[in-house]
């Protein structure tokens, strides 16, 4: 009895620390994935959009950072945020016309105060709050054509343009609109640096004080159909808490981010066919590794594996990856981000009940992210975050494990 209340009692301490997401404010937001047509006018366009919130009453920065689809960190900028404050930004609007977002609608940009949150700021901003003025006064509206050229070829056909990014080699996937993702940290300063570079990690901050949503726009039956939710909400623990891992880990030196972890195992529904037409979307976010010291190195995250998929039926039958009998040692993968039909070949052939709903069981075996995007004739789709069968504290599962949720 002693021993099952301890053991209570510590998985508790764990959960109460950084294990679980919530939707709660937080110190670094995620949009999982994003998609924008280039070629079409902006009324016709797939497009998304994002819009974060400053849920406290002191000024915040958020220091925004677009990612390709194979984790290529490829433009940062900072949004000024006084007390309460709420920014909308249009992918569209960055990636067609090079503009992030106009200083005008934000008050007092010219004179940001140090935020005096304690043992939150890093020394050097509390001796010398002139930092954040000095940066914060240019906040960026639009950037230079170059730079624009790149990120178009960056997202679109992986490779940079060779103007503003020189990176010679593969560095995101080749797609007809520009897909990536986003994050969002809360920090200190105004600043050009980037989650690849040593100095960001000594500018973040540890105030869960972000909120944000995400919009998808998407023509459907000659109109335009608009779906979304809330971005992934990832906080800051309390110093001394001790996870096993972090969001950054990868990035962060000695998990300095402390930022709660993701998941790795979830159970997203689907629904494919009926007399409706219902369809489903599924987006998955993949954790990517750093380079190990050149750009070509990110192609080892355009296929990041699976460690186990099955699809189960509305009848119990469970079907997994072809050529597997109980461990599938070669199964499919995915870049860091992608957005593919529940009917994708990336997961297994339903069986031959006929049914037109199911489940997909996801290993990803890393921290991941999993949307389902339903849809129907002349129904605005309804996104909805897979249920995550573990927390972020839990390592995923090995090959062939019996398929349910953790303890």
């Amino acid at each position: 009895m002693i021993a099952a209340a301890l053991l209570f009692a510590v998985a508790a301490f764990a959960a109460d620390d950084g294990c679980d997401i919530a939707l709660r404010p937080a110190a670094t937001l995620l949009l999982p994935y994003f998609e924008v047509d280039l070629k079409s006018p902006q009324g016709s366009a797939t497009q998304t959009l994002f819009t974060i919130q400053n849920t406290s009453r002191l000024p915040q920065i958020a220091h925004v950072t677009l990612w390709t689809d194979w984790g290529f960190a490829a433009l940062d900028f900072n949004i000024f945020l006084p007390g309460y404050d709420v920014q909308g930004i249009n992918l569209y609007d960055i990636l067609v016309h090079a503009t992030i977002v106009s200083t005008s609608g934000m008050s007092s940009n010219a004179s940001v105060p140090s935020n005096p949150t304690a043992g939150s700021q890093p020394a050097r901003n509390n001796e010398n709050p002139k930092i954040s003025i000095t940066f914060c006064s240019s906040l960026p509206g639009t950037f230079p054509k170059p730079l624009l050229q790149d990120l178009q070829q960056i997202f679109t056909i992986g490779r940079s343009a060779g103007n503003a990014i020189p990176c010679p080699a593969q560095i995101g996937g080749a797609h007809t609109n520009a897909i990536g993702y986003a994050t969002i940290d809360v920090m200190s300063s105004c600043n050009t640096s980037l989650p690849s570079q040593p100095q960001y990690w000594d500018q973040i901050l540890y105030d869960n004080v972000l909120t944000g949503d995400y919009q998808q726009i998407t023509p459907l039956g000659g109109r335009l159909a608009a779906h979304g939710g809330p971005l992934v909400h990832i906080r800051a623990v309390a110093e001394g808490t001790t996870l096993p891992h972090t969001f950054y880990e990868q990035w962060a030196p000695k998990m300095s981010d402390r930022r709660q972890p993701l998941p790795s195992v979830f159970a997203p529904r689907y629904v494919s066919g009926g007399p409706s037409g219902f369809r489903t979307r599924v987006t998955l976010w993949r954790e990517a590794t750093p380079p190990a010291s050149r750009c070509s190195d990110y192609s080892a995250n355009s296929t990041i594996p699976f460690v186990d998929v099955v699809r189960f039926d509305e009848h119990e039958n469970a079907a997994v990856p072809s050529g597997c009998i109980i461990v599938c040692p070669t199964v499919v993968g995915t870049p860091a981000t992608i957005s593919v039909p529940a009917e994708s070949a990336l997961f297994p052939v339903a069986s031959t009940s006929g049914d037109v709903g199911g489940w997909l069981y996801l290993n990803l075996g890393s921290q991941g992210w999993v949307i389902s995007s339903m849809l129907a004739e002349q129904i605005d789709p309804v996104d909805v975050a897979a249920p995550a069968l573990v927390d972020g504290c839990t390592p995923a599962p090995k090959p062939g494990a019996q398929v349910g949720p953790s303890p």
